[in-house]
């Protein structure tokens, strides 16, 4: 990266400002000058991916104390079963970064996803599972407001009955009014083993919603989850003229939520027939549909992209130009999840369609491709690294590529 200084003037004042450029090597200097369509064709996303970050330098988080304080900073990685207990905050311009417990905060927002947290007040067991139960505060992400509200709160492994209620270690406080529901997923011993109890949390719902037929409907079956819960509350809420609910519907989706992201990155050809000749760029949208319930850790890939190649076929003078269009389904799992990285490994299926070309041979114009991707994302921003290969390669096309991306998250979830 070279450093570049531009000075403005505004009226009597001026100003320094200094940004950074790429570097280009002289081999990538003159690749890029042979191949302007390229260069033309990229250069819109790169702008784009280069202004995000000064956009995006003024966005915060947002803690409310109970003194009535605000302070504004980012919100630091805790694992799930810690949330509840406290909060880091690093604050706007601080290089230390400071714990706050439940008794100290109302509420903290994060900016990238919109989501609230706020502290409420409930028994839970002293010691151990199953010990006599203290009023304590704890730290919940606000699901809906209005004159109904719903909080859900993390718990710690001494908190609920592990072997029973598997991954689900959290419960949820209803309110309306003055009336405060906690909704438990409790468990029953059945043949000497540890079984959930959904009996209990229903019970309270079909409380809540008595006198709506269809509320009470649901609440009868509904599963220990946000969406299931959430819509027991709305169909409450259209059995009562003028009550207020605000709730994020996109939890009602099954347990899906959908990410879009806008992508531009780096192929390399690996095959030893195109690896001293080439130029391969590519730029275009991936969408990611990832469960948010049980299977939190899976989701499908799917991506449209346009691809520019270049590279000298062995034995050839000539040099070959495609612009392709790049379609890829794959299935991801991830390893590791938390606020400030997610972990996902990827496989699954690429297809390249030529969209012009000057190769006449069919085959090197329409092929298929496996994919292998290794996928880091933190907050808004993906980092993408994938390997394609095709056993037993046309010569004439590539059969082993390694690319490098850069996506962007373009809705906050």
């Amino acid at each position: 990266m070279s450093e570049h200084i531009t000075h403005i003037a505004v009226g009597e004042a001026s100003y320094r400002v200094t940004s950074q450029r790429p570097d280009f090597s002289p081999r990538m200097r003159v690749a890029m000058a042979a191949h302007p369509a390229a260069c033309r064709l990229l250069l819109p996303v790169l702008v784009l991916l280069g202004l995000l970050p000064a956009a995006l330098s003024a966005q915060l988080d947002e803690l409310q104390l109970r003194d009535g304080t605000t302070v504004h900073g980012t919100v630091r990685y805790l694992p799930a079963a810690q949330q509840g207990l406290r909060l880091r905050f690093q604050s706007e311009g601080a290089a230390a970064v400071r714990e706050y417990a439940p008794a100290d905060i109302l509420e903290y927002r994060l900016h990238d996803s919109e989501r609230t947290f706020r502290t409420v007040t409930v028994d839970l067991p002293a010691t151990g599972q199953g010990g006599a139960e203290q009023t304590r505060r704890r730290l919940g992400e606000v699901l809906a407001t209005g004159e109904l509200e719903l909080i859900r709160v993390p718990l710690t492994v001494s908190e609920y009955t592990s072997e029973a209620l598997g991954n689900q270690p959290y419960l949820y406080v209803l309110r309306q009014g003055e009336v405060e529901l906690v909704l438990k997923l409790t468990a029953i011993e059945v043949y000497g083993q540890l079984h959930a109890n959904p009996s209990r949390f229903r019970n309270l719902l079909k409380y809540l919603a008595r006198g709506c037929a269809r509320a009470t409907e649901l609440a009868r079956d509904a599963d220990f989850q946000d969406a299931d819960i959430l819509r027991v509350l709305l169909a409450y809420a259209d059995c009562q003229p003028g009550l207020t609910l605000e709730l994020d519907r996109s939890r009602l989706r099954g347990g899906m939520a959908f990410d879009h992201y806008l992508w531009a990155g780096h192929l390399d050809m690996r095959d030893a027939n195109f690896s001293q000749s080439q130029l391969s760029l590519g730029a275009g949208y991936q969408l990611e549909t990832r469960m948010t319930q049980r299977f939190r850790r899976i989701s499908v890939l799917t991506s449209v992209n346009i691809i520019y190649h270049s590279f000298t076929p062995p034995g050839e003078r000539g040099g070959v130009s495609q612009s392709m269009v790049r379609s890829n389904l794959s299935l991801a799992f991830a390893p590791v999840i938390d606020r400030e990285f997610t972990l996902k490994l990827a496989g699954g299926l690429s297809s390249y369609n030529a969209l012009t070309t000057n190769l006449a041979t069919a085959s090197a114009n329409n092929y298929f491709l496996l994919t292998t991707d290794l996928r880091l994302y933190h907050k808004r921003w993906l980092l993408d690294l994938g390997y394609e290969f095709l056993p037993a390669q046309n010569v004439r096309r590539p059969g082993a590529l390694l690319r490098l991306g850069v996506g962007f998250r373009l809705f906050p979830t």
